[in-house]
């Protein structure tokens, strides 16, 4: 039992793979591929997670529309006031805005997932 487990082992040992290796086993071009990947690793990385970030920053735009309107009338409907009322009218609808931009982004996140669902 002993000498099957070592075997095993030293079998797993030969496919061990140096992820920081910049170069390629592959031939033709996964090859090549795989050596740009390696050797560009950073610039890889930026380009696979932009996209994301961008989809991410446009679901959070898409959620703080409402709440940026919200404030925005109540700002102008209370530009009249006395300071006390307008500040505290403008401190409520600054925190109705938020509120309402995390529930907002309670149903905008999952369309971006239902469609990246469709697409994959």
């Amino acid at each position: 039992m002993e000498m099957k487990d070592l075997g095993e082992k030293e079998s797993a040992a030969k496919h061990i793979v140096d992820v920081d290796a910049t170069t390629s086993e592959r031939a033709g071009i996964s090859g090549f591929f795989e050596m740009l990947l390696r050797r560009f690793r950073t610039g890889a990385y930026l380009a696979a997670l932009t996209p994301l970030y961008l989809i991410g920053i446009l679901a959070m735009g898409i959620s703080a529309t409402p709440g940026v309107y919200i404030f925005t009338l109540i700002m102008d409907f209370s530009a009249e006031w006395a300071k006390p009322l307008h500040f505290g009218a403008l401190a409520c609808g600054l925190i109705t805005s938020y509120f309402l931009y995390g529930f907002t982004l309670i149903f905008v996140i999952p369309f971006f997932n239902f469609h990246h669902a469709l697409s994959a």
